[in-house]
This record gives C-alpha cells, structure tokens and sequence, in this order.
C-alpha cells in the first residue's frame, strides 16, 4: 500500500469520525525489511498497511492503540531485542514516529429549528461530527440539512431516539418544535449514556416536562443528568447567541472546564 492509499485511508477514517493513529517510520539502521512505511492502526488493533510485519510491527501496533486512548503522539525505536515469530530476532532497528488522530466529537442536535440550525452552523465551523435527528420532511429541513454530517429522519421522538444507537461519547442538544417533543426525547435520552444532555426551554416548561416524566415513574436522581435551561449565561435571544451559549457550555464539559471567566492577569 503506497503513501497516496494510505492518505485515502486516513480520509475515510476522518470522515467517518473514526480514531486512529499513524505510524511511520522515520529511521532504519542494519538488516531490516523496509524504510520509511507508514501503517494506520485503529483503536481495536486493527492495521492497514505495514512496516514489516514481525514483532516489531505488533509492538507498534501495541503502542499505537494506547496513543489513541492518550491522545499523545510518541517516537519510539524497536530494535533486535524483539523476537519474531519463529523465535527468531529481525535484524536491524527501526525508529517509528506514532500519531494519534482523535475521533472528532458528535454533536447530535435533536430538532432542527432556527436554535438548532444555528447550533449546527457553529458545531460544523468547530469541527464537531454533526447529527440532525428530526421527523419533519427533508424540504422542510433543506437549509439545515448541509450543515450536519448526518441526518437520521425518525417518526416517534421517544421510540426512535430510543432505538438510535448514539455513542456514549456524544453531546446531545433537545430543541425540537414543541414541549410534547422534547418530552418524548428527554424520557428516551434519559436512559441513555452520553458526555452531555442539554434541553431548551424555560423553567416553567423545564418544571413541567420533569414532572410528568417523574409521574410516569422515572427516578427523579436521573434528571440530574440534564442541562437545563441550556447554555451558559452570556445574554442575548437570537438564535445565533443562544448557539453561542450552548456550544460554550459544551466546550467547558468537553474540555473539563467551569466555565467561567478567566482570572485576571496582574
């Protein structure tokens, strides 16, 4: 597999919102099968390309998947002290340069009115994956549907949402077109795991939703999970500044940050 094959691969994974990690290597010295290969590895170990194959290569397969889980890219050398095999050892060492290229995060924005246009205008400019998970027909939804990576029409917000296979690494915004809908998709979302679960509304919409989700015998520890009224305060009520709010909020949880203002510098 040549280096342009291996630059397609690299875009299906990235396009797919696929982790991986790239390893090339980038010093060969004494008796070894190749230089200057690149191999991709992905987050269950397995590879495409390769830089050799025997142990060496397993060894850096080995290393590539904890650099996804860490995020850190890392130079390692593997030399004739690694058996193949056979029991064997390879001559010569390699030196390999290991890359991680982290999944980009999901944004799944369930309901895609103006709020939830403009937060998936502004997720897609930050380079978040973007889900737009709505029953309304495509027409309906034609300016909003160029901003999300994926659009999964549903027919029911709570069986569908419930029967939707969302990561548990995503953050997830409620802002359909009416109280009964978001209610119908907070009771699906709420048994679910997800890095974060805000909803749009007042605290009077917010009150009732909560006790008729309580009345139907939901555990009230649950609603804890929710962020709601979404977004952090920094004022303003057009749509544009309410997505501001909210993608705020999720920068701070993504980032494990309060979200608060920065100290200031004396």
């Amino acid at each position: 597999m040549d280096a342009i094959d291996i630059a397609r691969e690299q875009l299906r994974a990235f396009e797919a919102g696929k982790p991986f990690a790239t390893v090339t290597i980038v010093d060969a010295k004494g008796t070894t099968s190749r230089t200057y290969s690149k191999m991709l590895v992905f987050a269950d170990g397995t590879a495409v390309g390769t830089v050799g194959g025997s142990d060496k290569e397993k060894a850096a397969i080995a290393d590539a998947v904890a650099c996804i889980r860490t995020g850190k890219p890392v130079l390692r050398t593997y030399g004739d002290g690694i058996p193949s095999a056979d029991g064997k050892c390879c001559g010569g060492e390699f030196t390999m340069f290991i890359e991680p290229s982290p999944a980009r995060p999901r944004l799944v924005v369930v309901g895609g009115g103006h709020v939830g246009g403009a937060v998936l205008r502004l997720g897609k400019f930050l380079g978040y994956d973007t889900w737009l998970v709505d029953n309304r027909d495509e027409e309906f939804l034609a300016d909003k549907l160029p901003l999300a990576s994926r659009f999964i029409p549903i027919k029911d917000y709570e069986a569908d949402l419930r029967a939707l296979d969302i990561p548990p690494d995503s953050f997830v915004v409620l802002c359909s077109y009416s109280h009964a809908t978001d209610g119908a998709a907070l009771a699906a979302m709420l048994e679910k795991d997800c890095a974060y679960l805000g909803m749009l509304g007042s605290r009077k919409k917010i009150a009732r939703l909560l006790a008729g989700l309580e009345a139907r015998g939901y555990d009230p520890r649950l609603f804890r999970r929710i962020r709601t009224p979404i977004g952090l305060d920094l004022g303003g009520e057009t749509p544009e500044e309410v997505a501001l709010s909210i993608l705020s909020e999720i920068q701070a949880v993504r980032y494990g940050r309060p979200g608060t203002v920065f100290p200031s510098r004396t």
